[in-house]
């Protein structure tokens, strides 16, 4: 579970695996995928999914139910995994603001606990920044916080984050190898998140944002003990 508190941001990881796109079959097919995640539990036999995934008519899945899988093998013995879904699609009237991007910098692949993490970007636009952490146990809203307010940020500046003095995000984990996934989503107007800080509502927020209006950046970092 990710915390903050005065000089302790404390980012306790769970285990996720980066799972290829499954294949839908609906009017309207999926052909990129943007965030997609599959998280697994030892002690329970069903497995949890949560996606963001765009498509070529500028178009999200806001929610969907599993309707028939089929596993089988190609003359590779290569395993085929194939999903067929009833979905919600949020369909966008504007597509992607190519000149409303994010650098992202300082971000590592690798970090051993207890660490910290330090970031920093560079818009090239003005807009506002929220930054959420995705796990299992404690998906969450690592910025804005209660010591560092919301900010519209200025193009072309480099900002360094934490923001606050006052903070550390400190990355932490109990287990030998653990990841989590850091979503960084930038928007031309400031939009406040104001749900229960679970995975599902995160994805479903992002989701109903027109992609002229953001632009979304994610980062998978992994944690040893």
């Amino acid at each position: 579970m990710t915390s903050l508190q005065q000089k302790h941001a404390k980012m306790h990881s769970t285990r996720l695996k980066l799972k290829p796109c499954a294949k839908p079959v609906f009017r309207k097919r999926i052909f990129e995928s943007t965030l997609q995640y599959r998280s697994e539990n030892l002690k329970q036999s069903n497995e949890k999914f949560e996606s963001l995934v765009s498509n070529d008519i500028t178009g999200e899945i806001l929610g969907y139910k599993i309707t028939r899988e089929q596993k089988s093998t190609n003359e590779y013995n290569n395993w085929i995994y194939e999903v067929w879904i009833d979905a919600t699609v949020i369909l966008h009237k504007n597509s992607k603001d190519p000149g409303f991007e994010l650098e992202v910098n300082k971000f590592r692949e690798n970090y051993s606990s207890p660490d910290k993490l330090i970031f920093e970007i560079q818009p090239r636009k003005d807009g506002y920044l929220t930054i959420f952490i995705l796990s299992e146990d404690g998906s969450t809203r690592l910025y804005p916080n209660k010591l560092e307010r919301s900010e519209k940020l200025i193009g072309q500046k480099v900002y360094n984050f934490p923001r606050s003095k006052a903070l550390d995000y400190e990355v932490a984990t109990n287990l030998d190898f653990e990841i989590n996934y850091v979503l960084l989503l930038f928007t031309k107007q400031e939009i406040p998140f104001t749900k229960d800080e679970t995975s599902e509502n995160i994805l479903r927020f992002i989701a109903s944002i027109d992609p002229a209006e953001k632009c979304l950046k994610s980062f998978a970092i992994s944690i040893k003990r």
